[in-house]
């Protein structure tokens, strides 16, 4: 598993699925889909199995918001 060589990750095409995930860890493939998720980001990274290349995201309260 790697954590590497990961582009192109859109969480606003993940749109309404990250918010069964608030607050919580997930790994998002390479192909923009959530692969895992946990409490922590070892839970998460655990969660996903062999998939080979992932990115891990923390995704925050949803009673927040973000700006780039």
């Amino acid at each position: 598993m790697s954590t590497m060589n990961i582009h192109n990750i859109d969480l606003g095409k993940l749109g309404l699925e990250l918010e069964q995930y608030e607050n919580q860890w997930i790994a998002i493939s390479d192909e923009n889909r959530i692969v895992g998720n946990g409490r922590s980001y070892q839970e998460a990274l655990e969660s996903a199995g062999d998939v080979q290349h992932i990115a891990l995201f923390k995704v925050p309260s949803l009673n927040v918001s973000l700006a780039p």
